[in-house]
């Protein structure tokens, strides 16, 4: 549980900060500067729209999951190993053949898949990465862009799909 209190915080201060900035600009344009209504703004602000975007995860999280979510299934960066007799080849067939990830894009490193998907309305887009080491697979995934404090559940899911596809 305490996760989720570290990730309701970080939303705070991320919110409440960039809230303030805006608010002491045009506080500052108009020539006087009240931080005490921007303070009690950014607060309520801070509260109002953490609040918001992590339930929006908690629900995302919990439609993909179907049970009920731990701290780490709300990161954005989210990770699973398991073990498979497939080749990296055979993975990358698979991964451009199923009818949601022949949309992102895929290329070979080394003894790595890595791949880029779409865009959509929770996310700029996530960087998977399938490493692949004597049978052990370790599927990654993470937002494209770094300062992402949310992403919609989107990192869980692509870990999920991979590994479901894979498996099959």
């Amino acid at each position: 549980m305490r996760g989720i209190v570290k990730f309701y915080v970080k939303g705070f201060f991320a919110f409440a900060a960039v809230f303030a900035v805006v608010l002491a600009l045009i506080d500052y344009y108009d020539g006087s500067i009240d931080w005490l209504q921007i303070t009690i703004a950014s607060v309520f602000f801070g509260v109002f729209m953490s609040w918001i975007i992590v339930n929006a995860q908690k629900k995302k999280v919990r439609e993909y999951k179907k049970s009920e979510v731990i701290d780490k299934d709300l990161k954005v960066k989210q990770s699973i190993s398991f073990y498979t007799e497939l080749s990296i080849n055979e993975i990358l067939d698979l991964l451009e053949k199923n009818d949601i990830t022949k949309a992102w894009r895929f290329k070979i490193v080394s003894s790595e898949i890595k791949g880029i998907t779409k865009r959509s309305r929770g996310s700029w887009g996530e960087r998977v990465s399938v490493k692949f080491a004597e049978g052990k697979v370790q599927v990654e995934s993470r937002p494209i862009l770094f300062t992402a404090i949310f992403d919609a559940g989107r990192s869980f899911y692509n870990v999920q799909l991979v590994k479901a596809i894979i498996e099959r």
